[in-house]
């Protein structure tokens, strides 16, 4: 070992015994309970509480430690007593690498869960000063293999002295003992046709949906004021007076006394082990003008939350808003209609008006007349005559069908 006026000569980490700040470097692994200040080798684990680690480290010789890195080992499960450790080392360290222990204490099996956003690199951009600390994000690698760390990147190269230390930090996370589901089924009056609960349903705009949130206690130790909630999308629409309560104490159910579910939650109660709950309720979804896509995804979220944490859990409705729209089949109808109309008409004016027969007679009698000039004079003028009355009529036609769609569409603006 060595001290701050004594350091070594060669490459090797958390060996000095009298830091300024830190003491012995070789105990350089703490914990303690997110929240408080004190910090400890040791954490006396409760479920649903977050603690945090903090791990000095320290190249103490005079040239750069190469092939730097850092590893973690925490137990996934604790029961009873359970050993963690926080090592860090170099391939021209020595020795190697170095570590620390950290204890974990639990009174029951309890899980041990690292909180992945959360692992971290810090150290001093300005090393003399200390005015600048710099955070870098570490892989999940860290608590497998290891991961390399560093000064300004993280390549395995870590100068020494003083100046180029820093520390990692994490968080590992007891989850609460509960269990906690979402549902949701299409409502139906008739209960034969209604369908199994699941985690997505398909519905169309305007459909009425059931939810159901489901939880239990699956821990060894009583769970106080459970409450469970819901944040429903824009989309859908709570239905008052909706929410039913099931518990062993009401297994047919009870109206909950407050329409709360999507807003500050309800207090279901307090559930010893095994206990359970669950609350169902109604929502209508938004007719089709609110909808822009043809098909949409909604996800809800509903959550759990008691003394010891909580659990969110989601559920999915797909809507279908590609059906037929009636006013849109109208105005198709009514523009086919007009178009139809001024066909007929055009062809009536071909085939059937005076003018058409008096041309077709002529044409007719041209054929067998002596008097071939006058028929053809004749003729010329009645076909003049014919192709002026087409046009009138096909004029006509498609003016009262636009007039006819211009107040189809007035109609409907002034209705929706």
């Amino acid at each position: 070992m060595f001290t701050i006026e004594e350091p070594p000569e060669h490459v090797t980490f958390n060996s000095i015994t009298d830091n300024p700040k830190w003491g012995v470097e070789r105990s350089f692994a703490h914990i303690r309970e997110v929240g408080t200040s004190e910090w400890s080798s040791q954490a006396d684990l409760e479920a649903g509480k977050t603690y945090e680690v903090m791990a000095y480290y320290h190249n103490n010789g005079p040239i750069d430690a190469v092939g730097s890195f850092a590893r973690a080992n925490i137990p996934s499960i604790v029961d009873g007593e359970a050993k963690g450790t926080i090592v860090f080392g170099a391939e021209n360290a020595t020795p190697r690498e170095v570590w620390s222990t950290l204890t974990f204490v639990s009174e029951r099996p309890m899980e041990l869960r690292v909180v992945g956003n959360s692992v971290k690199l810090h150290n001093f951009e300005e090393p003399v000063s200390g005015s600048t600390e710099r955070t870098f994000d570490l892989p999940l690698e860290l608590f497998a293999v290891g991961t390399p760390i560093g000064f300004d990147e993280m390549n395995g190269v870590l100068p020494g002295g003083n100046f180029h230390s820093g520390y990692i930090a994490f968080q590992v996370h007891v989850p609460p003992k509960m269990s906690f589901n979402k549902e949701v089924q299409l409502k139906s009056d008739n209960e034969d046709e209604r369908e199994e609960w699941s985690k997505s349903t398909n519905a169309n705009p305007g459909d009425v949906v059931r939810f159901r949130l489901h939880y239990m206690n699956i821990g060894n130790v009583n769970q106080n004021d459970v409450v469970i909630s819901d944040v429903l999308p824009s989309e859908l629409t709570y239905i008052l007076d909706s929410t039913i309560i099931y518990d062993p104490n009401t297994p047919d159910g009870r109206k909950a006394k407050y329409d709360t579910i999507t807003t500050a939650g309800i207090n279901v109660g307090n559930f010893a082990p095994g206990g359970y709950a669950y609350v169902v309720f109604e929502a209508k979804i938004a007719d089709k003008e609110v909808f822009e896509c043809e098909i949409i995804t909604l996800e809800n979220k509903g959550s759990v939350d008691t003394a010891n944490g909580g659990i969110d859990s989601f559920a999915i409705i797909v809507i279908d808003n590609s059906g037929n729209n009636p006013i849109a089949e109208s105005i198709n109808f009514v523009v086919a209609g007009s178009i139809l109309v001024a066909l007929l008409a055009f062809f009536k004016s071909c085939w059937c008006s005076e003018p058409a027969r008096r041309y077709w007679e002529l044409r007719i009698e041209s054929e067998k007349s002596q008097e071939e000039h006058e028929c053809r004079q004749a003729k010329a003028r009645w076909r003049r005559i014919l192709a002026s009355n087409m046009v009138a009529t096909v004029l006509l036609s498609t003016i009262i069908s636009m007039a006819i769609l211009l107040l189809l569409m007035l109609i409907v603006d002034f209705i929706f």
